[in-house]
């Protein structure tokens, strides 16, 4: 059984979206369920073998500038073409200056 307090990667290994699994080309089960700044996935060969890998999937690059789309991101759901596994991407900006970007209950977005 999987336990966020023995298998976590970080404190911030956390789920933050739908967890999405996908069959990999070797027949094995990936399951991604990512929060930024970093994304990690499990890997198994089924579910009930699932297990924690702490190799980073994706990491956020957390650009301060809102235009540029590459901000804090993480895995919202993958899917597969042949040998290539492919990734939708959440990507989310929280104004690091804006006069109310620190109060509760959430960052401006």
């Amino acid at each position: 059984m999987v336990s966020w307090t023995t298998d976590n990667c970080e404190s911030l290994d956390v789920p933050d979206v739908p967890a999405h699994a996908v069959r990999l080309a070797d027949g094995t089960l990936m399951l991604a369920d990512g929060d930024a700044p970093r994304n990690y996935a499990m890997f198994g060969a089924d579910f009930s073998s699932l297990q924690r890998n702490c190799g980073v999937t994706l990491a956020s690059d957390d650009d301060s500038t809102a235009q540029t789309f590459d901000n804090q991101e993480w895995i919202h759901s993958v899917y597969r073409e042949g040998g290539v596994v492919h990734a939708l991407i959440h990507n989310e900006f929280h104004d690091p200056i804006a006069p109310t970007a620190l109060r509760a209950p959430f960052p401006i977005w």
